[in-house]
């Protein structure tokens, strides 16, 4: 088996890839070498198997043990690899120096107090970090130095910076993301898809679970402006307002939204307000602009705004929900 990251949520987390002796396995699945547990089956795709690993498995026992509850500690920054001589010089680094340099931080997370953008971080715990941004592991061999966030249930990390060409150590807090953090949700467990219906518009928050209904391999199906969304903008940086990426999801066919044959286009403002998620949209729309409801949508979709008129909205959306059976509250 090769060990390898993948992220679940928001964290990078070690994983097995192989191939197993059998196919038309399930998820939850042991995977064992010579009679020892090594892992728990998470995904296949005939014979070759993705499983986490038992001491990520272990160690989320040991976690849960503790009360209350705090679940594995998120990356509160994103970072770069310093694998260029140049961006190393221009850094004061010599070639063979290590460490990766912080770019981001994140409103939450472990080092999103104390980091700063322009650190270079150089080590994690007990492991020096490569300009690659990987450790060696002594289980694992080179893998991502993240996974060190999560090696230990303790409430600190040790971390070695260099800031300002200064050396520092500093005992970085390690945490999880709140609510607040996430643009795109990451996940959602017994709760019931919240929408809006307006003019036919079918509303919605943008989800992991929304994304994954392109498949298996939806990272690469899915819409590309909603995977741009995912993959660069779906954490909260610090000075950001909370916001919630918001889209429409479809158009219910009506003579009000006659021409507007359009899904999975993220709404940027609607009535001249900012809508950082449903609450926000379903209180834009109790204010039209004079005789009319403009919606705008972010750009490169296409259309860059849908019109209504006001007097025509609240008739039509009664007939929509009559016709498709869609509760008053929506």
């Amino acid at each position: 088996y090769r060990v390898g990251v993948t992220r679940y949520g928001s964290m990078d987390l070690p994983v097995l890839r192989g191939t197993a002796s059998m196919s038309g396995l399930g998820w939850g699945e042991l995977l064992a070498v010579d009679d020892e547990v090594i892992g728990v089956l998470t995904g296949h795709n005939g014979r070759e198997i993705l499983a986490v690993t038992g001491d990520t498995v272990a160690r989320f026992v040991r976690a849960a043990t503790r009360q209350p509850y705090r679940g594995f500690a998120h990356r509160g920054f994103a970072w770069q690899a310093l694998n260029s001589d140049a961006l190393k010089a221009h850094f004061g680094q010599q070639p063979t120096d290590p460490g990766v340099l912080i770019r981001t931080l994140y409103v939450g997370g472990t080092g999103s107090d104390l980091l700063r953008s322009g650190d270079i971080l150089t080590r994690l715990g007990p492991y020096e970090i490569d300009p690659e941004g990987d450790i060696d592991h002594p289980a694992y061999g080179a893998i991502r130095f993240t996974l060190a966030l999560n090696e230990a249930t303790g409430d600190t990390l040790a971390a070695e910076i260099i800031r300002d060409g200064e050396r520092r150590t500093l005992a970085l807090q390690r945490s999880r993301f709140g609510e607040d953090v996430y643009r795109v949700h990451p996940y959602e467990f017994d709760a019931a898809l919240d929408y809006a219906v307006f003019g036919g518009l079918v509303v919605q928050e943008l989800s992991l679970d929304y994304l994954k209904r392109w498949g298996a391999d939806w990272d690469r199906e899915a819409p590309v402006r909603l995977l741009i969304e995912m993959r660069q903008s779906s954490l909260r940086r610090k000075g950001e307002p909370p916001e919630r990426v918001l889209l429409i999801n479809r158009v219910l066919p009506d003579p009000v939204n006659l021409g507007y044959e359009i899904g999975n286009a993220i709404v940027s403002e609607v009535n001249g307000r900012r809508v950082a998620g449903l609450t926000a949209f379903r209180e834009a729309v109790r204010h039209p602009q004079g005789a009319f409801h403009v919606i705008r949508l972010l750009g490169g979709q296409g259309r860059s705004q849908l019109v209504f008129r006001a007097a025509e909205v609240a008739q039509a959306d009664a007939r929509i929900r009559q016709t498709y059976g869609i509760p008053t509250a929506q």
